[in-house]
Order: C-alpha cells, then sequence, then structure tokens
C-alpha cells in the first residue's frame, strides 16, 4: 500500500500546516519525483491520469449522473505554478461532449463562466481560470457571486465538470468552496496532490482525505483553449474586456429593441393611414387595439416614434 492509499490521519495539533483558514489537512510531505527544468517542455501526463484514483472517483460520478467541481490552488498562495494548464488538462480529459473542451468553455470571468454552466451541454469540461479575481470571500455579497452560486447550485444536474484556479483556497467566496468535492493542491509545478473535500455537517470545517497524487507536463504553445485564456488575460489588462455583456442582460436589450421598432412600425402605419384619410381615428383605434385619444396624439405627432 503507497502512502497515498493510507487511511486519512488527523494533523498533529499545533502544526502549523494543519490549519489555513476553514480547511484542515494533514502536512503536505516533500515530494519525490520529477523536478521540471525551467523550459518544463513535457506535454502529456507523466504518470497516466487515467490510471489514478482521481480519474476513477471522476467515472464513479460520472455513473452516478453526478456534477464534479474542484478547486486548484498553490501550496505556497503562488502564481506561475502550472494551475492553468492543470486545469486544462483535467477539464479536457474529462470533458464527454463531442466537440470536447472548446475555447469558450474556458474563461476568467464570473460572467462568461456562469453563461458556459448554464448554456454548454451536458457533461461539458470548463475552466474558470483566476477565479480569485471575480468571486473571490471578500465580494462574497455582490450579484456576481449571487448569480454564480445560485446558477452553480440549481444547475448541478447538468453534469457539468468545473475547475476553478487561484493562488489560495481561501480566496474564493466560501458558498462556492463548499460547493466543491475536490482540491488540488500543488506542491511545485509539475506535481500536486489531489483531496477529497468533505464537509462536517455539525461544525462549519471542511476536512480533507489525501485520494493521490498527479505529475504533469506543458501544453503546446497553440493549445487552443490555454490560448484562448492568454488572450482573456492580456485583455482584461488592457482593460478591453469591460464591454462583456452577460447573456440575460444581451437577451434582454434584444427585446427592448424588439417592441421598440414594433411600436416605431405601428406609430408609422397610423400616422399613413390617418393622412390619406383610410381610416377615421375610431376605425384606427379598434384596429390597432389602442385608445382613440392615444391614436390622435400619435397622428398628431404629440408622440414620438419610439414611444
Amino acid at each position: 500500500m503507497s502512502e497515498w492509499e493510507q487511511p486519512f490521519v488527523a494533523p498533529k495539533r499545533g502544526s502549523p500546516l494543519a490549519h489555513r483558514g476553514e480547511q484542515l489537512y494533514a502536512e503536505y510531505p516533500e515530494a519525490d519525483g520529477y523536478s521540471f527544468p525551467p523550459n518544463w517542455d513535457l506535454s502529456e501526463w507523466v504518470v497516466d491520469f487515467e490510471d489514478t484514483p482521481f480519474y476513477e472517483q471522476y467515472e464513479d460520478r460520472v455513473d452516478q449522473g453526478r456534477e464534479l467541481t474542484v478547486i486548484i490552488s498553490d501550496y505556497y498562495a503562488d502564481r506561475g505554478t502550472g494551475k492553468t494548464t492543470l486545469a486544462v488538462k483535467f477539464a479536457r480529459k474529462m470533458d464527454r461532449t463531442e466537440e470536447g473542451l472548446t475555447p469558450d468553455k474556458v474563461t476568467n470571468t464570473p460572467e462568461r463562466f456562469t453563461d458556459a454552466y448554464v448554456e454548454k451541454p451536458k457533461g461539458s469540461g470548463l475552466v474558470f481560470d483566476e477565479a480569485e479575481a471575480g468571486v473571490n470571500a471578500r465580494k462574497a455579497m455582490t450579484n456576481v457571486n449571487q448569480e454564480l452560486n445560485e446558477k452553480v447550485a440549481m444547475g448541478r444536474v447538468g453534469q457539468k465538470y468545473s475547475f476553478y484556479t487561484l493562488p489560495d483556497i481561501n480566496q474564493i467566496d466560501k458558498e462556492i468552496r463548499q460547493m466543491a468535492h475536490y482540491w488540488v493542491l500543488i506542491r511545485r509545478r509539475g506535481r500536486a496532490r489531489v483531496y477529497k473535500l468533505e464537509n462536517n455537517p455539525f461544525r462549519d470545517n471542511t476536512y480533507t482525505k489525501p485520494v493521490c497524487d498527479v505529475t504533469w507536463g506543458a501544453l503546446p504553445e497553440d493549445d487552443p483553449a490555454f490560448s484562448e485564456l492568454h488572450e482573456q488575460k492580456w485583455s482584461k489588462l488592457e482593460d478591453e474586456d469591460d464591454k462583456y455583456v452577460p447573456q440575460h442582460e444581451v437577451d434582454e436589450r434584444v427585446e427592448k429593441e424588439k417592441k421598440k421598432a414594433r411600436k416605431e412600425a405601428r406609430n408609422e402605419f397610423i400616422r399613413a393611414v390617418d393622412a390619406r384619410g383610410l381610416l377615421n381615428k375610431s376605425e384606427i383605434a379598434e384596429v390597432v387595439d389602442l385608445h382613440r385619444s392615444t391614436v390622435s396624439r400619435i397622428a398628431s405627432g404629440e408622440v414620438s416614434a419610439g414611444d
């Protein structure tokens, strides 16, 4: 039996790594095995992911028709340790749709992630990169956090496999953290441990059970999903992403413009019929289902085209 298969043992009292925020976990041992050089040019899993207990548990959830939510963070709350690469690899491996992991399934904004969670087909893999910037713990009561929590909670029957990346697990909104099933803690680039998250129903704590370790290499430079995330990051830095509008707001704007166009067409019809004397105002009112006084105001120009 390997060290990863040993029963979970509670952390020793007083251990500096035993309690961070509301996460309780055993001290992480020094990771043996591969250490990647700066060029980090491996493009495949070092240990076949399908041979890991984590993948087996994912398959169990698929058989049960359940969704999967995973948080990926760094042991030292550091950046540049391969969180995005690992999230893309996980999402691509678990995506069961015909099209696979497409660029519109990865994002670093909560609005786009919410839209993807609702609209993408059952069995989709999704990535919310740098989630701390969009749904962090300090913004728990914002509309964005509340909408994301609501949609994810209601859409859990959609069997989506979601991966959130951020430097530290405690940076993300507590409700989202409590909905997560697994936590992947990166020890160093290319090496991480997977924990199963379990909530204590009697105390406000989340406990962790080690599942296995994973080792991975870099993605190709032209990987579509990774390239999309890279482009989104630069767009956000250059403030070009501020024009994004959530799908529900787009639908509302479209419907508003349709109503405006219908009113303009109706008013033009009323003015044309009245000007040519084809019908009197009472007859026009009956045709367009308006009061006679409203028809008179439109015909005389007192009501503008868009009113």
